[in-house]
């Protein structure tokens, strides 16, 4: 399973990207900062109505919704006309990558005989990401959404 990869590195890839956003988007850090504020926030405010909502419909469903909404919020971050639709989709990315975890680790437990490793293997791979992303060459260049707008 290497969707918290997924999840993770949506979030995580934003951070180096500020300097090209911002100009890209003629928009300042402040106006980021609420952003990944936004963000931040949405992610732990659905993580207790995330398990209940797997409860409730599947966490299989769950899952897969937050991997959708994670891959809706990413293409919005790429394809941002304006700074507001930069921190919209943020928050969107936010809210969708919080609907993982919870459901994500019943599954594993219902699914894997030894829940302890299936559980130690998916979060490694999602906090392995807190070193890649920001170092990934992808990161390191600037969004295709803020090159397009720079370029003369």
């Amino acid at each position: 399973m290497r969707s918290p990869t997924s999840t993770r590195f949506s979030e995580f890839v934003v951070s180096p990207l500020v300097p090209a956003v911002t100009d890209g988007l003629g928009t300042t850090t402040s106006v980021l900062g609420v952003g990944f504020t936004a963000m931040t926030a949405g992610y732990a405010l659905v993580q207790l109505p995330s398990g209940m909502l797997g409860d409730r419909v599947g966490e299989r469903r769950v899952v897969l919704g937050s991997l959708a909404a994670t891959a809706v919020g990413s293409l919005g971050l790429a394809l941002a006309p304006s700074p507001i639709t930069f921190v919209l989709a943020m928050t969107l990315l936010g809210f969708a990558t919080g609907l993982y975890y919870t459901p994500a680790t019943t599954l594993l437990t219902n699914l894997h005989a030894e829940t302890g490793r299936a559980i130690g293997v998916h979060r490694l791979g999602g906090q392995a990401v807190g070193l890649t992303a920001p170092t990934s060459p992808r990161s390191s260049s600037c969004s295709p959404a803020a090159t397009s707008r720079s370029r003369p």
